[in-house]
């Protein structure tokens, strides 16, 4: 994220929604929740993601692989 508050790749507004679900930078991130919301029957909201635990252990392996 810039200072601005806008992602560094894409320009949008780098929010909690964006990194998760919409932002190409994080694909494989995005890709990884796509996956298990699809596998697990979840609707693909941002309400669900930050409160579903199982969905959480997905993003940090995620991020973990990206660092």
């Amino acid at each position: 994220m810039l200072s601005d508050g806008l992602c560094g790749i894409c320009g949008k507004i780098e929010t909690v929604t964006h990194f998760l679900i919409e932002c190409p930078t994080t694909n494989e991130t995005c890709a990884a929740v796509l996956a298990a919301c699809s596998n697990l029957n979840l609707s693909l909201t941002i309400d669900i993601i930050l409160s579903d635990s199982r969905l959480h252990d997905i993003i940090i392996s995620s991020l973990h692989r990206n660092l």
